[in-house]
């Protein structure tokens, strides 16, 4: 979660953490707690016969390696991480009111960034359950080394996103000298309906819903928000935007329930997508 009013989410798509039963799970006998995952006595993907070829022979990540085996069954893999966005998303959407009344306890509400860690179920026909979601996830690789890689790219990815770590050399989130903001991000970033908001009434009026994006018509506040919408764009690296919801994804969210900046935000994407594929 890289902002709270308005709401942008991101997951990392780079990999996932798959965890296996230690013996088979079926058939199930529920006084054998091996046949649950519990802790870190988990199965690991290069041990697991299907999906082992995959990962140690042929190079391929947790998650590519599971999808291909997923494949090879005559099933289509995306039907899991469909289910998986909506999720995350729908969750943080609930939840989205109980979030920003935690902004009132701070002098500054934008320099803010939260990492989580969603833990799910996939059954034998490829439904997803959500179990649960944690705060400040441990990413210890003390029992499985090779997980150490998976760890530091999230976290790499994480920083590059929030602009913590950054090509522009910089101490924290202060700002740059004018000059180096707008270099980082200027005006024509931001910009979007280009003919659109050369036109009446656009060219007459702030007022209507239509003219909001327009570049003259950007609140101080908008003009922030776009400008760190855009730079998390720029270095989302191996992060995938969920919330604004992509195009494609729209119809799973209801727009008229969306709090008025997240309306906003979700347009700007929308425009932008327009003119670039990458933001949609």
């Amino acid at each position: 979660i890289t902002s709270v009013d308005p709401l942008r989410v991101y997951i990392y798509k780079g990999d996932i953490l798959f965890r296996y039963c230690p013996v088979p799970y079926y058939p199930f006998n529920a006084s054998d707690v091996d046949k649950y995952i519990v802790g870190d006595d988990y199965l690991p993907t290069w041990e697991v016969p299907s999906l082992k070829q995959y990962y140690t022979k042929y190079g391929f990540g947790m998650k590519d390696s599971f999808d291909a085996y997923i494949r090879s069954t005559g099933r289509d893999p995306s039907t899991i991480w469909e289910q998986v966005e909506d999720a995350i998303r729908l969750l943080i959407l609930k939840k989205e009111s109980l979030l920003a009344g935690l902004l009132s306890r701070y002098a500054y509400k934008r320099n803010f960034f939260e990492m989580m860690r969603f833990d799910l179920v996939v059954d034998n026909k490829l439904k997803v359950y959500l179990m649960e979601a944690n705060m400040s996830p441990n990413l210890s690789s003390a029992h499985f080394k090779p997980n150490r890689l998976l760890y530091e790219q999230v976290i790499y990815n994480l920083f590059q996103l929030v602009g913590v770590g950054s090509s522009i050399r910089r101490d924290s989130f202060r700002k740059q000298t004018p000059d180096t903001e707008a270099m980082l991000t200027s005006l024509k970033n931001l910009a979007t309906a280009a003919n659109q908001c050369a036109e009446p009434p656009c060219t007459e009026s702030c007022a209507p819903v239509e003219c909001q994006l327009c570049s003259t018509c950007l609140e101080e506040t908008d003009r922030d928000d776009l400008q760190r919408a855009y730079r998390e764009h720029m270095s989302r690296g191996d992060m995938k935007r969920i919330f604004p919801v992509p195009k494609a994804d729209q119809e799973r969210i209801r727009y008229e329930s969306l709090s008025a900046k997240n309306q906003f935000m979700s347009k700007w994407f929308e425009e932008k997508c327009k003119t670039d594929q990458s933001y949609c």
